[in-house]
C-alpha cells in the first residue's frame, strides 16, 4: 500500500518550491562604454548598490585592473568595495574565494573576453558561489563580457568574435559558440553587447535562430548599447536606463526558420521592439509594462505606393561583387537600350559596364546638355549609380528637370538597377551625413533628407554591417528613421545583398540575406533624452514597440508582399503554385557546395514517393533551365555548362505529387 505524504511535508514542499522560484536576486546588464562620474553610469551603478543594501560590493575579473570602480561603486554608498582576480582554475576551486564571494552583497563582472571566464570559472568554487549569492537575493552585474556570461545562454566566443555579416551568411559559422552550461542566471535570454556601435543585430539574430531550432527552444535575444543598462529585479521585471537602446528580438507562432549550413539566414516575423531609458520589460510575459510619458502611439504612415519599373536594388559599389550582380541583372534583363545615370564623370559602374560588353553605353550625368525628358523615355534599361550623398542632394533640391524624368521612368515598365549610396533616393527618408563623423548618432547630429518618395513609406540603409567606424550610425540611423517616420518599411542592404521589387513583391537575389523591418505594427514610440554635452542636441536612439523582423533570402517560390507584410507564392514563371517553405521537421532540399562552380548536388531529405522524379532548374527570372535525372534516389547532379551558364542565383525545384519543394543556390 503505497504511504501518504504528510500535510506538513506537503506545506515545505510547496514553501520550498516558492522560494526557488521567487527567490533570485537581481541582474543589471551594462552594454560596454567608459563609465563615469554625474554620467549615465550613474542611475544602474547606483541602482546595483540600492538593491545590495548598500552593502559589500566585489568587482570581480580574470586579471588585474584599476580601482577606478570599486571608488565609483563607494560613492554611492557601498560600505566597502574591493576587487578579486581570478586567473586560474585552480584559484576558482580556492575556498577561501569561495567565502569571500559569498561575504559579497553585490558582484559586478568587468569587461574583457567572456571565453576566459567560460573557460577559467566554469564548474568551479567560483560559479558555484556566484550562483548562490544570487539564489539568495544579492546583486550580479556585469558589463561587456561581464554581461555576455549573465544569460540563461551565453555567446562564449571560443573562436573569437563572431561578427554579423558572417553570421547572416551562414548562421551555422564555426565563430558561433554557445553554451547554457554556466552561470544561467536568466532564463530562456541571451545578452549581447556593444550591440548598435558594431552591429550586432545580424549575429544576435543568428544566435537565437540557431539555439531555437537545435534545442526546440523559444529563447530571447537581448542586445545592449553602450552606455546602457538593463536591470531586471526578482520578478523578471527589466527597466532600461542610460543613454541607447535595447533590442529585444524573438520567434513568434507564425514564424519560419531556415538555420542551415552554407546558406544565408531565413526568418520570418520576429518580434522586434527597442526599449530606451524608462521603459519596463517583463521578461516573463514577454511585453511592456511600463514607458516613460513621452512614449506615444505613432501616426499612420499615408499615401503608400511603389515603382511600377521592375527595380533592382544592390547595397555596394565594391567592384567585384557589383559586377556579378550587373552581369547576372544584365542576361536578365535582355538586350534593351541601356542609360546609366550616375554622379561621376567617369565611374566604377561605368567601367564595370565596359568591361561586360554593354555597347552604345550611354552615361549621363548632371553635367550633360541634353533633352533629359527625351532620352530617358528612349531608353528601357536604366542603371543609376555612383552619387555622392551631396551629389544626389543637389539632384533632389536642384534638378528638377532630371527629377521629373526619373520619376516618370520609375512610373513606367521599364527595368532599373540602384547601386550603393544610391539605392536610398528612391526612398522616404534618407541620411546624407551618415559618414561625417563616428558620433553623429551619439551627439544628435545625424539629417534626415526626404527623397524622391517613389517608394513609399519605404528606408533603406545600404553597407549595413560594414564593420567600421559608422555602425552605429547606419543600424541606428535606420531605427532613427522609422521613429520619424513611423509605418515605413525599412530594409537593410550589405556590401553583398540586394533584391528586386516588382509589382509590390520584393524578392532576394544574393546569398547575403536583407533585413526588412516592417513598422506598420508599432503600437508605442519614444526618442531618447540623453545628451552628451549639455549644448548639444538629444541621443537619436529610440523605442519602437511591436515592429516585425524578416531576414530573407533568395527563393523562386515565394517572395515578402509589400502591402500584406507576408511571406507568399511568387508568380515567376512555372514556379507560382504549390507549397510555401515550410518550418524545420519538413521535407527540404539541400544544395552543396553552395556557392558551387561547375558541379551542384541536390539532395532531398527523404527519397520521392515514386522513382525517377526529375528536379528541375529555373534562373532568378524564373525560365526553366534544364531537367535532372535522380544520380540516386534521393539526389540530383548538375554540371551546368559554363559556355552558356552564367553565373546568379538558380533554384532547385521537387515536384512530388501534390507537394512542391524549393532551394536556392548561387553559382559563381
Amino acid at each position: 500500500m503505497r504511504s501518504i505524504m504528510p500535510i506538513e511535508k506537503i506545506i515545505l514542499v510547496l514553501f520550498i518550491s516558492a522560494q526557488s522560484l521567487f527567490s533570485q536576486g537581481y541582474l543589471c546588464a551594462v552594454g560596454g562604454g567608459r563609465e563615469d562620474y554625474r554620467d549615465w553610469s550613474d542611475a544602474p551603478y547606483r541602482w546595483m548598490v540600492q538593491q545590495a543594501d548598500s552593502g559589500q560590493t566585489l568587482v570581480m575579473h580574470y586579471s588585474d585592473g584599476s580601482s577606478w570602480l570599486e571608488n565609483y561603486f563607494k560613492s554611492f554608498g557601498a560600505r566597502s568595495a574591493s576587487s578579486l582576480v581570478i586567473s586560474s582554475r585552480s584559484a576558482a576551486n580556492d575556498s577561501a574565494h569561495y567565502r569571500t564571494i559569498l561575504q559579497a552583497n553585490h558582484v559586478f563582472l568587468r569587461g574583457g573576453d567572456q571565453s576566459r571566464y567560460y573557460t577559467l570559472w566554469k564548474g568551479t568554487l567560483v560559479e558555484k558561489a556566484l550562483r548562490l549569492l544570487y539564489q539568495k537575493g544579492g546583486v550580479v552585474g556585469g558589463t561587456s563580457a561581464g554581461l555576455a556570461v549573465l544569460g540563461g545562454v551565453d555567446y562564449v566566443a571560443l573562436r573569437g568574435s563572431a561578427v554579423s555579416r558572417d553570421c547572416l551568411l551562414n548562421p551555422q559559422h564555426p565563430d558561433i559558440t554557445l553554451s547554457d552550461d554556466f552561470l544561467p542566471l536568466c532564463p530562456d535570454v541571451l545578452f549581447d553587447s556593444h550591440f548598435t556601435a558594431r552591429a550586432r543585430l545580424g549575429r544576435l539574430l543568428a544566435f537565437t535562430a540557431q539555439w531555437n531550432q537545435d534545442h526546440h527552444a523559444d529563447l530571447l535575444g537581448i542586445g545592449v548599447d553602450e552606455h546602457t543598462a538593463l536591470c531586471i529585479d526578482p520578478e523578471g521585471t527589466a527597466t532600461v536606463m542610460g543613454a541607447g537602446s535595447v533590442t529585444l528580438v524573438s520567434k513568434n507562432p507564425e514564424s519560419l526558420v531556415r538555420n542551415e549550413r552554407g546558406s544565408g539566414l531565413f526568418l520570418t516575423n520576429w518580434n522586434l521592439d527597442l526599449l530606451i531609458a524608462g521603459f519596463s520589460y517583463d521578461l516573463r510575459q514577454r511585453r511592456v509594462v511600463g514607458f516613460p510619458e513621452s512614449a506615444h502611439a505613432p501616426s499612420p504612415a499615408t499615401g503608400q505606393r511603389s515603382p511600377e519599373a521592375t527595380c533592382t536594388f544592390f547595397g555596394s559599389l565594391e567592384k567585384a561583387t557589383l559586377k556579378t550582380e550587373l552581369e547576372s541583372w544584365l542576361q536578365s534583363t535582355g538586350n534593351d537600350s541601356l542609360l546609366l545615370f550616375t554622379g561621376a564623370e567617369s565611374s566604377v559602374t561605368q567601367s564595370i559596364l565596359h568591361e561586360l560588353g554593354v555597347e552604345q553605353l550611354k552615361p549621363i550625368t548632371l553635367n550633360s546638355d541634353i533633352n533629359v525628358s527625351a532620352v530617358f523615355e528612349r531608353m528601357n534599361r536604366l542603371v543609376i549609380s555612383d552619387w555622392t550623398p551631396e551629389q544626389q542632394q543637389a539632384l533632389l533640391m536642384n534638378h528638377p528637370e532630371f527629377l521629373t524624368a526619373l520619376q516618370k521612368t520609375l512610373n513606367s515598365p521599364k527595368k532599373i538597377f540602384l547601386a550603393g549610396t544610391s539605392t536610398t533616393l528612391t526612398t522616404s527618408l534618407w541620411i546624407p551625413n551618415l559618414t561625417e563623423h563616428r558620433y553623429h548618432l551619439q551627439n544628435g547630429r545625424l539629417s534626415a533628407v526626404k527623397g524622391m518618395e517613389s517608394w513609399h513609406p519605404a528606408l533603406l540603409m545600404p553597407n549595413a554591417f560594414e564593420s567600421d567606424d559608422y555602425d552605429e550610425n547606419r543600424i541606428g540611423g535606420l531605427f532613427w528613421l522609422l521613429y520619424k517616420q513611423p509605418g515605413s518599411l525599412a530594409m537593410m542592404v550589405d556590401d553583398r545583398s540586394g533584391f528586386t521589387l516588382n509589382m509590390n513583391r520584393l524578392s532576394v537575389n544574393t546569398s547575403m540575406p536583407v533585413i526588412l523591418i516592417d513598422g506598420r505594427s508599432v503600437t508605442l514610440i519614444d526618442a531618447s533624452e540623453y545628451r552628451y554635452r549639455p549644448s548639444y542636441p538629444t541621443r537619436q536612439s529610440v523605442a519602437l514597440i511591436g515592429a516585425r523582423l524578416w531576414s530573407l533570402v533568395p527563393d523562386s517560390a515565394a517572395a515578402f508582399d509589400l502591402q500584406t507584410g507576408t511571406w507568399q507564392q511568387s508568380t515567376g514563371v512555372e514556379v507560382r503554385t504549390g507549397s510555401t517553405l515550410q518550418p524545420e521537421g519538413h521535407t527540404r532540399l539541400y544544395v552543396y557546395p553552395n556557392p558551387a562552380t561547375n558541379r551542384v548536388f541536390i539532395e532531398c531529405s527523404r527519397p520521392p514517393s515514386e522513382p525517377g522524379v526529375h528536379m528541375r532548374i529555373y534562373n532568378v527570372v524564373g525560365r526553366l533551365v534544364t531537367r535532372l535525372a535522380p544520380a540516386k534516389e534521393n539526389t540530383w547532379i548538375w554540371h551546368p555548362d559554363r559556355a552558356t551558364i552564367s553565373s546568379g542565383v538558380y533554384f532547385g525545384v521537387l515536384d512530388d505529387r501534390d507537394q512542391r519543394w524549393v532551394q536556392s543556390f548561387l553559382l559563381h
